[in-house]
């Protein structure tokens, strides 16, 4: 083999570069991007969702396309201001079913979750 002539490889700039050094911007390249993605996900909510104002907007806005759309069930503002579970369910199916008519109901799909996660633990 051959004398070791200074343990590393002489960088662009002059100076010494350890063999570790790509690797560890590359680490850093990662870090960045996995950083950028996590605030992606953290991104906050723009919307005002605790003010008053809003909220009675909102539920005046879903009334109305409730009422537009043929909602079957009874609403009025105050009961969309507490839905009940059941009101919140049947909504919620209604608004999927706008999207996909074939879908089946919040219920189907809340029991087959819970089947689901049964057979899981098995």
């Amino acid at each position: 083999g051959g004398g070791g002539g200074g343990g590393g490889r002489k960088s662009i700039g002059g100076r010494f570069a350890s063999s570790g050094s790509s690797n560890s911007s590359n680490n850093n390249h990662n870090n960045s991007h996995n950083n950028n993605h996590n605030n992606a996900l953290k991104q906050q909510d723009p919307r005002p969702i605790n003010d008053k104002s809003y909220q009675q907007h909102c539920i005046r806005t879903l009334l109305t396309y409730l009422q537009k759309r043929g909602y079957e069930y009874p609403v009025s503002i105050k009961s969309l201001s507490r839905p009940s579970g059941k009101d919140f369910q049947h909504i919620c199916t209604f608004l999927l079913q706008q999207m996909d008519p074939t879908f089946g109901s919040c219920k189907q799909l809340r029991h087959d979750n819970n089947n689901n996660n049964n057979n899981n633990n098995n």
